[in-house]
């Protein structure tokens, strides 16, 4: 894909908006120990995913059995 239309570019502003805001310290430090909760964490990397899934990239995690599966 070389060109994004105005719906994916809807989309990866407001996924950019969500990562930048699950990885706000000043929001997010809910245990004051200098890193967002794992909560936000975990959403920040899912949203990353599906931006970079946008991008026409595939994403492949690891299963139980030592098996690559897209995610």
């Amino acid at each position: 894909m070389d060109t994004l239309n105005k719906k994916e570019i809807k989309i990866l502003n407001k996924l950019g908006k969500d990562i930048r805001l699950s990885l706000d310290l000043n929001k997010t430090d809910l245990n004051n120990i200098g890193i967002p909760s794992r909560t936000n964490r975990l959403q920040a990397v899912k949203d990353m995913i599906e931006y970079l899934k946008i991008h026409d990239l595939r994403i492949y995690e690891t299963d139980e059995s030592g098996y690559q599966v897209e995610i």
